[in-house]
């Protein structure tokens, strides 16, 4: 990509599709983490107006409908276990977790309102400030602003290092938003959204100082630049690499083989190297691919047997190798098997599982930026593309991505059944 960051910068590259947007996250112009975030993905921090359909004494939870094949699992925790809810009741509730194979939406009654600086919670009035702002002063000039500005009984937490006026002016917006759709009728309609959250890119964002955006509009606060055609080149490539199931490392004198299980990932270490130098080099390449594929839940490493006075440090690089994910992580140890345990929070769908869920979607997204693409390289008015009947489907129950590719990219598409 172009080297237009300062050194030791981490800057964000994003850029949109017809349906969806990509994003990478960089450090030195290395790449650390990916994303693909299709527009009916519903996401963590997603408000849903959900229908309890059953409560399940015994898992102390209630199984409710989110509008999708498979109900969201609601945990009876916080006021719900004073109070627990009836079948048949509607309420307002948070997506935690996103679906992960046969396992529904994570939900709960305990709402936060994010923005870019600032989180808002209705129902809870603690305030906070992020611990990464460390200035005593500023600290209790923030709070004191979160208090000023939200209703009564409100609470908040200031997420990243900003203005005492910026904290106030989100904090408010956010404030006046929710009582907004409180007063309104779409609380009462149907399953499932009601109140999208921020792009999950923007919580790269906040992790970024410089930002390379196109066809999007940055975060509040940030000033994104342009989007060079080799920085979205590379970032296909990154990901078509880390969909791959193959991994090579050390100079392709190793390879990492990824298979996924509805219980965990398994990551199997082969390689050309002598145990120890193969262990070693894995060891410093596995955090990296986790991240890439945003691989989240129970994760099991083959790697080379050692003697545990050779793997122990091993294992400390390992760990090492994780102190800069955002997303929580832990090396748990080897099993008496021995396989090496790592879990990871799951606060978003892997890449994999982004494109398997719909494999007809995925091939017309494919297909409509290819066609956007050679139409504006050619200069064409507009493209014709042929399809299979379930891809051609698939667009026509979705409107808003022929209308994108018209509307945003300039090029009209006519559908054409192969």
């Amino acid at each position: 990509m172009s080297s237009r960051t300062r050194s030791g910068a981490r800057a964000l590259v994003a850029y949109r599709r017809p349906g969806e947007t990509r994003a990478a996250l960089l450090h030195d112009e290395a790449i650390l983490e990916l994303l693909v975030e299709r527009d009916e993905d519903l996401k963590p921090a997603d408000l849903l107006n959900g229908r309890i359909l059953a409560v399940e004494r015994s898992l102390n939870a209630a199984f409710v409908d989110v509008g999708l094949d498979q109900p969201g699992f609601l945990p009876l925790t916080g006021p719900l276990k004073k109070k627990p809810p009836h079948e048949g009741e509607r309420r307002v509730l948070q997506v935690t977790r996103p679906e992960a194979g046969q396992k529904g939406l994570g939900l709960t009654a305990v709402i936060t309102l994010e923005s870019h600086h600032v989180a808002v919670t209705p129902d809870d009035p603690e305030i906070g400030v992020a611990r990464s702002i460390t200035a005593q002063s500023k600290r209790k000039n923030l709070k004191a602003a979160l208090q000023e500005a939200l209703p009564q009984g409100y609470g908040g937490r200031v997420l990243k290092d900003c203005s005492p006026e910026t904290a106030i002016k989100e904090a408010i917006a956010l404030s006046e938003q929710w009582i907004t759709a409180l007063n309104t009728k779409v609380l009462k309609g149907p399953p499932p959204l009601l109140w999208p959250s921020p792009p999950l890119w923007h919580g790269l964002a906040r992790r970024a100082e410089d930002l390379r955006l196109q066809q999007l509009s940055p975060p509040p606060g940030l000033v994104g630049t342009p989007l060079l055609d080799e920085d979205a080149d590379r970032l296909d490539e990154a990901i078509e690499q880390a969909l791959s199931r193959e991994a090579p490392f050390a100079n392709g004198k190793g390879m990492l083989v990824f298979d996924r299980t509805e219980a965990l990932t398994a990551i199997d270490v082969d390689g050309q190297l002598t145990p120890f130098d193969l262990a070693k080099a894995a060891f410093a390449e596995i955090p990296r691919q986790i991240r890439l594929r945003s691989l989240s839940g129970l994760i099991v490493i083959d790697a080379p047997k050692l003697k545990p006075t050779a793997l122990k440090p091993l294992l400390d690089e390992l760990r090492a190798g994780f102190q800069d994910d955002a997303t929580e992580s832990a090396v748990l140890g080897v099993t008496k098997g021995g396989l090496v345990e790592i879990t990871r929070e799951r606060t978003r769908p892997s890449l994999g599982e982004v494109f398997s869920r719909s494999p007809a979607l995925t091939r017309a997204l494919a297909a409509v930026w290819q066609a956007v693409r050679s139409a504006r390289t050619e200069g064409r008015g507009r493209a014709t593309l042929s399809l299979d009947p379930e891809a051609i489907d698939t667009l026509e129950a979705r409107p808003h991505i022929l209308g994108e590719a018209q509307n945003t990219f300039g090029v009209p598409i006519t559908l054409k059944k192969t």
